[in-house]
């Protein structure tokens, strides 16, 4: 079901998808347009434990409403608020506020949506990883059949 909101120069699709909530965004994001996201936001709260990812890829404008909004979700999502593809001006803004390292950003909508699966198989392949040099630390190196002995050291 997309439900549609257009609000001054604000446009905003939501797409409850069955493992998430998608919000994409488009135009100026500003006091007078940014209540449809805000209370999005606060649906999207109330709906399963899946990511709502914020599509900001086509946000031309935003001024700090947005970011307050953003902040305030982030208070009540935590970790399951994600921002994908942030557009230039919101990059900008982030920036001049210091607030980067606040926010998951993720390049594009997929990465955002799927960000746990991908960082559940990153660890296992760290862990993997890990477990081969640990044990390449306790045993050594693993003899391979090509290896030739070193000579050995001849007395003085």
């Amino acid at each position: 079901m997309d439900t549609r909101s257009t609000v001054q120069h604000l446009h905003l699709v939501t797409h409850p998808l069955p493992t998430a909530v998608l919000l994409e965004l488009s135009g100026e994001v500003d006091l007078d347009s940014v209540e449809p996201l805000r209370l999005a936001l606060h649906e999207a709260v109330g709906r399963g434990e899946g990511p709502v990812v914020v599509d900001l890829s086509a946000v031309g404008f935003a001024d700090t409403a947005l970011i307050n909004t953003l902040l305030h979700a982030r208070l009540r999502l935590g970790d399951r608020l994600r921002l994908a593809a942030p557009s230039r001006a919101v990059l900008r803004l982030l920036r001049i506020l210091r607030l980067g390292g606040v926010f998951a950003i993720h390049a594009d909508q997929v990465a955002a949506i799927h960000a746990d699966q991908v960082a559940a198989i990153h660890a296992d392949q760290v862990a993997a990883i890990h477990a081969d040099q640990v044990a390449a630390l306790r045993d050594g190196p693993v003899p391979s059949g090509n290896q030739v002995a070193a000579p050995a050291a001849s007395p003085r």
